[in-house]
């Protein structure tokens, strides 16, 4: 017979269940509506307002503009039992991408985020001992901005025990490999001259910014597969008679961890080096900060897997590897660097990430089937955090075996 503290368990995980389904209106609006209007990073003031109404609307506590003009954060607190309990913050992202709109899918990410709050207040509502607190936290600007890295420097992110939150892609992934990035802009100076009555008195920056990508590309097959270099060349001359003086090529470069990507770093710096040295050009190289490698908490993972899968997903290896893996990096990963995090992916479609298939796909009915399922893991979870202290404390545990340090 099962314990009456099963079967309260059980009757809070139906709460939740129920919340998200009674609710699945309401989130297909409020994710049509982002996904109608899309905004572009920083800018995102239609989907910061229609989520902070709605969030007030359903007794959150809202914080409008939470350090950044755009980002939000909404709070819900129960001092049922002891009085005190754990934070668990769930992540709503918005912004879109220039052209293709909502082609990452993060009005998905808004719903979900949206509904497991919702459905996990609606049973600390509902329970007669549990404590703790549950945050909505709207970032802006994941696609380039590094919404979350600013956010967490302005102290958003303070006094949090786990963060929660998936990510729609083509493939179910419970662990996903979102690698550090960091970017470049490099700029060859030469000198410049007419190109048929007096080639020699000029300096070819163009042929230094061809001799960089070119070194760049024989370089790639000497890298490891988990190691990414992408770019263009963003500047290389105005006019075919005139030696160009001055190009300029954009680069990101990633791995998966911080060490690794300064190895990377080096090498592509003496390919710019080079470069310089063999056409005799000046070179300035501007390195700059990007993302660092999403670090998933095993333990949140794992309970996350629990719940999905018997929700009816699917995370196995087999499937994994028969369908494209989602390899990119997103700032998030700054947070689990710090906090206890997870982002599993999920598969909405079998169109990759950034593409105008993958916006249709993010905006369509048949998205909307997944997304609930992962919302209410994603609340079943948070759950999880807020019932059981000793799965706190494993969490906890494993983080700082992994990171030395304490979140």
């Amino acid at each position: 017979m099962a314990s009456c503290e099963t079967m309260a368990a059980e009757a809070l995980a139906q709460v939740v269940k129920d919340a998200v389904d009674s609710n699945a209106e309401l989130l297909d609006r409020i994710q049509g509506e982002i996904w109608t209007h899309p905004e572009l990073k920083f800018e995102e003031q239609r989907a910061h307002d229609l989520l902070t109404e709605e969030l007030r609307r359903v007794g959150f506590a809202i914080t409008p503009s939470f350090v950044l003009p755009t980002a939000f954060k909404a709070e819900f607190i129960s001092t049922k039992g002891s009085g005190t309990g754990p934070t668990v913050c769930f992540v709503a992202e918005y912004d879109a991408l220039p052209e293709l709109g909502h082609a990452c899918g993060h009005n998905l990410i808004a719903e979900a985020g949206f509904g497991a709050a919702l459905a996990l207040k609606q049973a600390l509502e509902v329970s007669n001992t549990l404590s703790g607190r549950v945050i909505c936290m709207g970032t802006p600007a994941e696609e380039g901005g590094a919404g979350k890295a600013l956010m967490m420097k302005g102290g958003a992110f303070s006094d949090i025990d786990v963060v929660l939150m998936v990510h729609p892609s083509a493939v179910n992934d419970i662990a996903p490999p979102f690698l550090a990035v960091g970017k470049v802009r490099v700029r060859f100076l030469g000198k410049a001259s007419h190109a048929a009555g007096y080639p020699w008195a000029g300096v070819n920056a163009l042929d230094a910014a061809v001799s960089a990508y070119s070194s760049i590309s024989v370089l790639r097959q000497q890298m490891k597969p988990s190691w990414k270099i992408h770019g263009v060349i963003t500047k290389g001359g105005t006019a075919a008679n005139v030696i160009p003086d001055d190009t300029e090529l954009y680069y990101y470069y990633r791995a998966p961890d911080n060490g690794e990507l300064e190895q990377v770093r080096r090498r592509m710096e003496a390919c710019f080096q080079g470069a310089a040295l063999a056409t005799g050009c000046a070179v300035d190289m501007d390195w700059q900060g990007g993302y660092e490698a999403l670090l998933t908490n095993t333990i949140l993972a794992e309970t996350f897997r629990g719940h999905a899968e018997e929700l009816g997903a699917s995370f196995s290896e087999r499937q994994k590897s028969s369908r494209m893996v989602f390899m990119a990096s997103s700032d998030i990963g700054h947070v689990s660097q710090r906090i206890p995090t997870i982002q599993p992916t999920f598969e909405i479609c079998c169109a990759p990430n950034h593409s105008k298939e993958f916006a249709s796909a993010a905006g369509s009915v048949e998205a909307q089937g997944p997304t609930l399922i992962m919302t209410k893991a994603l609340a079943l979870t948070g759950l999880d955090i807020l019932s059981n202290p000793d799965l706190l404390s494993e969490v906890v545990k494993h983080f700082r075996e992994r990171t030395g340090n304490s979140p």
